[in-house]
């Protein structure tokens, strides 16, 4: 295990990781959480002081790292074992294992940063806290019970498709459907204690397969069109270069472009900006922020249905009340929510 400073203080680590942010970290045992984020089957737990990591498997490691040569030596060496020498087999072993061991070496390094990022480590949460209070008694109160809540920061095309999933569902259920389509497009990366963790598809491959008709029998419903065809949609306008590089637009062109895409509302397009793509501003509103709105805000609506311009009018409440972090002040109080009433997202 490795290990990084951190007390409980600025990190609550199981919360974040199940309180509807990502959806594909388990409860392992008491202590570890275990789950697949950028390639990587992780292992985490959390004492008062530090949080503790590591990683069991990753993409990198696998055979398919290695050269195109040393791959077709072993795969000879399978067939046809009489074939290649002992001499052989050492010389490819040795001069492939150098080249090999050095990108699992980097892969390593990488942990602690690619962690680091995930967890936005790097932000002061007291102060974040502290500042919210300030300016809101309600988020004073129920801030108190629940310290350490992080907004994660997520890899964007995983985000998009795991949110446009959420719509209309609940956590349990969303889980369970990324899984189910991350069993049947990703890539395998590891068998443990009786599990299969496999990696999220990539952007091509979920625009090639028959999505539809392959979801809608692992039961996505209606969402089943929507994943493939926004996929090829995205590819269409530059795939993930194009969708990280949103990182670097403003947060008003950022959510209008996601807007554009099959499957994807305001609330939806708020959680890829808030989560994926650095707009710490996006508030999403959901069932839950909208009942916290009418009832402790006394945000007034006058319809049942959220439009367009309520729903903007909502977000900009809580942005003039929060500030230019709205969106992770948001996420306190939606945790607080979900720890109360049953899970669904709008």
């Amino acid at each position: 295990w490795k290990e990084i400073p951190c007390n409980r203080e600025v990190l609550s680590l199981r919360l974040n990781l199940t309180c509807g942010q990502a959806f594909r970290w388990r409860i392992e045992d008491d202590d570890i959480t275990v789950g697949v984020m950028q390639h990587r089957v992780w292992q985490l737990k959390q004492d008062e002081t530090h949080i503790y990591y590591r990683v069991i498997a990753c993409a990198h490691w696998s055979i398919a790292s290695c050269t195109s040569d040393f791959r077709e030596t072993m795969e000879g060496w399978c067939r046809e074992p009489k074939k290649f020498s002992r001499k052989r087999k050492l010389d490819d072993i040795n001069s492939n294992q150098v080249s090999f061991n050095q990108r699992n070496c980097q892969c390593h390094q990488n942990e602690k940063n690619i962690l680091f990022d995930y967890l936005r480590l790097g932000m002061d949460l007291r102060a974040m806290y502290s500042d919210w209070c300030n300016k809101d008694k309600r988020f004073a109160k129920v801030s108190s019970a629940l310290p350490g809540i992080r907004m994660l920061r997520q890899d964007p095309s995983e985000t998009l498709f795991s949110f446009i999933c959420s719509v209309n569902n609940n956590i349990t259920r969303i889980v369970s459907m990324i899984e189910k389509m991350c069993n049947l497009y990703g890539e395998k990366l590891l068998d443990y204690k009786g599990t299969a963790f496999y990696d999220f598809p990539s952007l091509p491959i979920l625009a090639s397969q028959n999505t539809d008709k392959d979801l809608r029998e692992l039961g996505f419903g209606y969402r089943a069109p929507y994943i493939g065809k926004c996929a090829r949609e995205v590819l269409n306008n530059g795939g993930e270069k194009w969708l990280n590089s949103l990182r670097k637009k403003s947060y008003k062109d950022a959510f209008s472009a996601l807007c554009n895409f099959t499957g994807v509302g305001m609330k939806v397009s708020d959680c890829v900006c808030l989560m994926s793509l650095d707009k710490l501003e996006a508030v999403p509103v959901d069932t839950h922020v909208r009942q916290v709105a009418l009832r402790d805000y006394k945000f007034e609506i006058k319809t049942k249905t959220l439009s367009t311009k309520t729903y903007q009018a909502m977000g900009d409440y809580f942005r003039d009340l929060w500030g230019l972090n709205a969106g992770w002040a948001q996420a306190v109080i939606f945790v607080n929510e979900i720890k109360q009433i049953p899970q669904i997202y709008e």
